[in-house]
């Protein structure tokens, strides 16, 4: 009888063990199975001590995007290349706008893929087309993160808001914001991105 409750014991422990092993290495597949990418590095918070963004990244078509103040707020959402929640926020912002397929025009808003050179940002942008996506927004890449690591720190997607007169106002991981989908959490800050009149 001892015995019999012994084995059990172990077959029990067993199974956890296991359990914890199969966590662990979904953890370790870098986002193909979380809900973000994991990343290394510090995790900056530049609410409250960034009046504004400072630094460049280059658009998709080449040219060079530099951040400094701005009349309208600025959205950046740093999106990692393998990010499937990336994907999928970007989607849900994409499908929540009043008018889809129209560029924002009382906010700027911009996609930087982080770690990406210009081929492998280009080839991404592509490929979220290709899947029916409508992303009227600017599309950049960082190739070297020294950007991005400015504002975020270890996971992907990141998305920090700047408010004109306030600076940084918000940072976040993940694909919602104050328990919402990212799009309406954004929104209760930035207010409407897109007025009834634009074309």
């Amino acid at each position: 009888m001892v015995e019999a409750q012994t084995t059990s014991m172990q077959s029990r422990r067993k199974v956890v063990l296991f359990a914890f092993l199969c966590v662990i290495a979904t953890a370790m597949g870098c986002g193909k199975n979380l809900p973000f990418t994991l990343k290394s590095g510090a995790q900056p918070d530049p609410v409250g001590t960034h009046a504004s963004f400072a630094g460049t990244v280059t658009a998709l078509d080449g040219s060079t995007i530099t951040f400094q103040k701005n009349t309208k707020p600025v959205v950046i959402i740093f999106a990692g290349l393998s990010c499937t929640s990336c994907e999928q926020m970007m989607a849900n912002i994409s499908q929540s706008l009043p008018y889809p397929g129209r560029k924002p025009d009382m906010i700027d808003v911009y996609t930087v893929f982080v770690e990406a050179d210009l081929a492998s940002g280009q080839a991404k942008y592509a490929d979220l087309v290709s899947k029916g996506l409508s992303l009227p927004w600017t599309f950049a890449v960082d190739p070297d993160s020294t950007f991005h690591n400015q504002y975020c720190g270890s996971v992907d997607p990141c998305t920090v808001v700047q408010m004109p007169g306030s600076g940084i106002v918000a940072q976040f991981y993940g694909t919602t914001y104050s328990g919402k989908p990212a799009y309406y959490g954004i929104l209760g800050l930035t207010g409407p991105w897109q007025s009834s009149g634009a074309s």
